[in-house]
C-alpha cells in the first residue's frame, strides 16, 4: 500500500505539470486544481483503505486463531502514515 501511494504521488507530480498562467515561480510542481486535489485525496485514500484492510485482516486472523499482531501493527502504521500525509498535504487545499 505504501508503494502504491508513492507510485500515485510520482504519477500525479509528472502528469500535473505546470501551467504558466496559474503558477508563480517557486510554487509546487502540481499547481493546477486537479493536481491539488490528487495530491491531497488520492494518496490519503490509498493509505486509509490499506489501513482499514489491514485491520479487517487482523480481525479475521484473530477470529480464526491465527497470527494477528502483524496485521494489527500494519494497520496502525498505515493509519499513522495517513494522518501524517494528510497533515503535510493539507496546505495544498489553502488557496
Amino acid at each position: 500500500m505504501i508503494g502504491a501511494a508513492l507510485t500515485v504521488i510520482v504519477i500525479t507530480l509528472v502528469a500535473a505539470g505546470t501551467d504558466s498562467q496559474h503558477c508563480a515561480d517557486g510554487q509546487p510542481i502540481a499547481c493546477t486544481d486537479v493536481g491539488h486535489n490528487m495530491l491531497v485525496f488520492a494518496h490519503t485514500g490509498i493509505l486509509l483503505l490499506g489501513g482499514l484492510g489491514a485491520f479487517a485482516t487482523s480481525y479475521r486472523a484473530w477470529r480464526s486463531g491465527g497470527t494477528w499482531p502483524i496485521w494489527h501493527g500494519a494497520g496502525w502504521i498505515l493509519l499513522t502514515l495517513t494522518l501524517i500525509y494528510l497533515g503535510a498535504s493539507a496546505r495544498e487545499l489553502v488557496p
